[in-house]
């Protein structure tokens, strides 16, 4: 089993190295690569999957389509960059037309996935102050508050 745990390890980091290069060629998917490197790091490095879901960039971005919404800005910025990568793919493989109708094709598909999604209200800028900051995995995996009450009445009894 140590040995499954290195491959998916190696697969995380794979993973991840191609979401970097899909942030800059739009051909080449962010998104898919993003969700494969967490779902390899969650069966072999809790650490580096904390890591990768509280990134500065992509924390954000994947706690926000676990739960299928966007903001606005975000949608924007994402459709804009989008579209604009694609046609300058189109237009560097005008001379087949058959890619450039296919770029346009995937290109409408994510535009109507990400139009889709729910949004999401719009983000406060973080906190520097780290006692009052709260990631969204630590925010997940805290233990429910106690209810003082509860605690009392069940010393009592």
């Amino acid at each position: 089993m140590r040995i499954a745990r290195y491959i998916f390890l190696v697969l995380g980091f794979l993973f991840t190295g191609l979401a970097c290069i899909g942030v800059f060629f739009p051909v080449m998917p962010t998104t898919p690569f993003l969700l494969l490197a967490v779902f390899f790091f969650s069966r072999s490095s809790q650490r580096w999957r904390a890591y990768l879901l509280n990134h500065k960039i992509f924390g954000q971005y994947l706690t926000d389509y676990y739960n299928h919404e966007m903001t606005l800005a975000n949608k924007g910025r994402t459709i804009a960059t989008l579209w604009i990568g694609m046609l300058i793919c189109m237009w560097l493989v005008r001379s087949r037309i058959w890619i450039s109708v296919l770029l346009g094709v995937i290109a409408v598909g994510v535009t109507i996935h990400l139009v889709s999604l729910r949004s999401a209200p719009p983000r406060k800028a973080p906190t520097k102050d780290p006692e009052t900051a709260v990631s969204p995995v630590s925010a997940a995996n805290a233990a429910p508050e106690a209810d003082p009450e509860s605690d009392y009445a069940s010393a009592i009894a």
